[in-house]
């Protein structure tokens, strides 16, 4: 982070979120080609920031965080992307309404329901496919969405939104600030990038251009 040396990412994790978001190729061979090539761009990308911690693609409170905390990394290493869904299946058993009160840059805010998401990065891992189509890693802002709803057709109501494109779906709330606090009833888990953080309580705010990135020039550019 501020540095004037450009990174190269060689994804090797569960999801590689970051590489699908900048359009870095998925198998290695690729991606370790790129540096080299002449198809290629720099591209300054956002971070997050809560405090001594930074997280490229987002934080997530409540369901989000119980997800992440049920997928441990043997199963992950042993079932990649598939440990998240069975770890959603056991975090919707009994999912934990909460009080949300948001204070965006300055205003606030006060929503209610499973999960509270600060967002740098909207991607779900799938190429083109975005929790709000209008979420960017550039823009100098982060993206707080509450999903309100924990009954499973509003859940499949989102999956529906994600695939359409839509700005937003009825189970979504969506705000955009460039610093953000949030504090809940009841406390809830705070997960950012994969790593559990603690409870809320939680501030972040965005550190605007903070990386430069090599991507492929028709895929991530900027």
């Amino acid at each position: 982070m501020g540095s004037p040396v450009p990174l190269a990412i060689f994804p090797g994790g569960t999801g590689n979120v970051m590489s699908v978001e900048l359009g870095i190729p998925d198998d290695l061979a690729g991606a370790c080609a790129l540096p080299f090539g002449d198809d290629i761009a720099i591209r300054a990308v956002d971070m997050g920031q809560v405090g001594d911690e930074y997280f490229l693609l987002r934080l997530g409170i409540g369901l989000e965080a119980a997800m992440v905390e049920g997928a441990d990394r043997e199963m992950k290493a042993r079932m990649g992307n598939l440990a998240y869904i069975l770890s959603a299946f056991q975090a919707l058993r009994e999912p934990q309404i909460a009080r949300y009160n948001l204070t965006l840059d300055g205003r606030q805010v006060e929503s209610e329901g499973i999960t509270c998401i600060i967002a740098n990065s909207g991607n779900v891992g799938v190429a083109g496919l975005s929790l709000v189509s209008t979420i960017r890693v550039d823009d100098g802002l982060l993206d707080v969405i509450v999903i309100r709803k924990a009954d499973l057709s509003s859940l499949l109501a989102l999956a529906a939104s994600v695939v359409r494109g839509d700005e937003a779906a009825e189970p979504l709330q969506h705000w955009r600030a460039r610093e953000v606090a949030v504090a809940t009833d009841p406390p809830q888990t705070v997960q950012a990038d994969g790593e559990i953080l603690g409870q809320t309580p939680v501030r972040a705010k965005i550190i605007p251009q903070a990386a430069r990135i090599i991507v492929p020039e028709r895929g991530g550019g900027g």
